[in-house]
């Protein structure tokens, strides 16, 4: 509710701006676009310059491993490209801070997956991209952000994209931290899949992708 009242009316803000027409895209051409956005996200700091691309790589494998469909492979794809373009709105003066973050600082941050979620809920056929990427902070626990959904609202495609990312924020440099070996890395995890986080089998389709 409190992230709604920070939208304000947005769709009043942006009718007079949208065409009034519809512009059919196909998969090939959506992929092409959505890799060009993760682009212009990771580059948006010095410290996640490959960080959108290699989670949809690797949630594009594991999509695969899972047995899905092409087409869903490719929208898991898609949807990693595009799982942080609410963090757009995260000032690079946080995102880079070598400092502890304050309060609101820390609140700002926690709201950029759910911004992604409501810019990509604005595109028809999104619905499921809307949802797989834009979760990957959030847990079967319920203890995740923003909306601190559990247990069957966690997916499974949406857990892939939380594993992924965890895997890969650990393994980057961040300028308060050197990124970690994979081993380190995979022992974190591990130890949030005890916690019951994620599920088991899903971790072990995402180590057997290494």
């Amino acid at each position: 509710m409190w992230l709604d009242l920070g939208v304000y009316d947005i769709h009043t803000l942006l009718a007079p701006l949208i065409p009034d027409q519809n512009i059919e895209i196909y998969m090939d051409e959506l992929e092409q676009i959505s890799r060009a956005f993760a682009v212009i996200i990771d580059k948006k700091s010095a410290f996640t310059h490959h960080h959108s691309l290699k989670i949809s790589e690797r949630a594009f494998k594991m999509a695969q491993a899972l047995g899905y469909d092409e087409k869903k492979c490719r929208k898991m794809k898609i949807s990693g490209y595009l799982h942080d373009i609410g963090k757009l709105i995260v000032p690079n003066s946080i995102l880079d801070k070598p400092d502890k973050l304050t309060k609101d600082e820390m609140l700002l941050i926690k709201k950029h997956p759910y911004y992604s979620k409501f810019i990509l809920k604005q595109i028809k056929g999104f619905e499921d991209i809307a949802e797989w990427g834009p979760n990957h902070h959030e847990n079967l626990t319920g203890t995740g952000y923003p909306e601190g959904i559990s247990g069957s609202q966690f997916t499974e495609e949406s857990q892939i994209m939380a594993i992924c990312d965890i895997y890969q924020a650990l393994t980057e440099d961040r300028i308060y931290r050197s990124g970690m070996s994979h081993d380190d890395a995979v022992i974190i995890i591990n130890k949030l899949v005890d916690k019951r986080y994620y599920e088991r089998y899903i971790f072990d389709e995402f180590l057997k992708i290494h």
